[in-house]
């Protein structure tokens, strides 16, 4: 949203979404150590790859046209002057981040919420043992669950470890990483602050078409 407001176009708030929170160094450091550096180098190039055409796509169909409108709170009336300097700016940015932090707070607060109940009752000895994700469709299956599943940094790495100590191949371990990561609860939450349902969707299915596309790569060059 504050990149909306200081007037970043599409293709840069989209990247940002979109890498932020994939291309985690200790989401990669862990990848590194469970899967070894080929499997963690295919799936930092193809999240990389997938945020830059991302958001080549957003500026080419002008995505903002589709975004919902910045709420009045945020003081958009206020950009339209010149810089004033510190001294004079920092009361008014002030209010508008507590006024901003007052529309968001509610969503994060049921965002993280579900994060930690999912944490909670889906430990990783849990999801290790689940059996579609050790069958023919494990990558599929993995990037299904992970575009629905949190998978923070925190919680990450003891699921991708006792999914490699299961005998869970690579691609699927890849898949899961790039779908918790690219589209975890709280994220999508906050997004539909912004986005409508529509934008929403289409988000989900990119991103869990490059979880299984991530997936079939390292299966295919290191599985």
């Amino acid at each position: 949203m504050a990149f909306r407001q200081a007037g970043v176009t599409a293709s840069g708030y989209v990247a940002f979404v979109v890498a932020a929170p994939v291309l985690d160094p200790i989401l990669f450091g862990a990848l590194l150590i469970i899967v070894g550096w080929k499997a963690a180098l295919i799936y930092l190039g193809v999240a990389f790859a997938a945020a830059l055409a991302l958001a080549l796509v957003a500026e080419r169909v002008n995505l903002e046209r589709f975004m919902k409108p910045l709420p009045v709170a945020a003081g958009s009336a206020e950009h339209s002057r010149p810089w004033a300097g510190i001294g004079l700016e920092w009361r008014p940015a002030w209010k508008a981040s507590r006024a901003l932090l007052r529309t968001m707070l509610p969503l994060l607060v049921v965002g993280v919420g579900i994060g930690l109940a999912i944490a909670v009752f889906l430990p990783a000895e849990t999801v290790a043992r689940i059996p579609v994700l050790a069958g023919d469709g494990a990558i599929l299956a993995a990037a299904a669950v992970g575009t629905f599943f949190y998978i923070s940094t925190e919680i990450f790495v003891p699921i991708a470890d006792a999914l490699r100590s299961a005998g869970i191949g690579i691609g699927a371990i890849v898949a899961l990483t790039i779908a918790g990561a690219g589209f975890n609860i709280p994220e999508f939450v906050i997004l539909s602050k912004l986005a409508g349902k529509g934008i929403l969707a289409a988000f989900g299915l990119y991103v869990f078409g490059v979880a299984v596309v991530g997936g079939l790569i390292a299966q295919m060059l290191v599985g």
